[in-house]
């Protein structure tokens, strides 16, 4: 990029649960720091995804116990490793369909409670206005969205459940707002273990 003068851009929002991260978030002076990704769904969705994670938290339980039994064989692990991949691609697959049933203005909040502006009364705007997408006029999109699956659930220092751990909920919800915003550039980040072709399938055109 030697030379060359690029134009001066923003964060306009950052998002994480855990408070530590939201305050090390701050650091990078961004216009607005949300504490769930939850909190950008309208209740209707927000209610309908968590019914999908309800449906399928038991099963995914009664494997990974199993699976983490030191009693179990080391063939039957390996069959409950792949049942668990099997399940979780399941889990996202479901997470996705439901989401894709609600229309973009059925789907987002308009305003959410900001870390940064804890006097906002949940009024913080969670888009900007008039930002062009990739479709139509999107050859001049200003949007870049970046993202990451948190390692929990795919380190392998972590529970290794991939897409059938906890953390596919707001994966998936990143899928949608990428879907659905259509940013210029997308950038997700995350351990060596994860499946890029995860991404290809869900989110075409990218």
């Amino acid at each position: 990029m030697a030379g060359r003068k690029l134009p001066k851009g923003e964060v306009y929002h950052s998002v994480d649960l855990d408070p530590t991260c939201q305050r090390v978030l701050l650091g990078h002076n961004p216009v607005h720091v949300f504490k769930d990704i939850l909190q950008l769904l309208k209740l209707p969705v927000r209610i309908a995804v968590q019914r999908v994670m309800k449906e399928k938290e038991a099963h995914v339980q009664q494997l990974l116990a199993e699976s983490q039994n030191s009693d179990t064989p080391k063939q039957k692990k390996q069959q409950l490793k792949s049942d668990l991949k099997e399940v979780g691609e399941g889990v996202l697959k479901s997470l996705m369909e439901c989401m894709d049933q609600f229309s973009d203005k059925d789907f987002f909040q308009a305003t959410a409670a900001c870390y940064k502006h804890p006097d906002g009364a949940g009024s913080c705007q969670i888009f900007p206005d008039k930002v062009e997408t990739l479709d139509g006029e999107g050859a001049g999109s200003k949007e870049y969205f970046m993202a990451g699956t948190s390692c929990t659930d795919w380190s392998s220092m972590g529970t290794m459940t991939s897409l059938a751990g906890s953390t596919v909920l707001p994966f998936a919800v990143e899928l949608q707002i990428v879907k659905r915003r259509r940013p210029r550039v997308f950038f997700h980040e995350c351990t060596r273990n994860f499946r890029p072709t995860i991404l290809a399938q869900y989110l075409e055109g990218f």
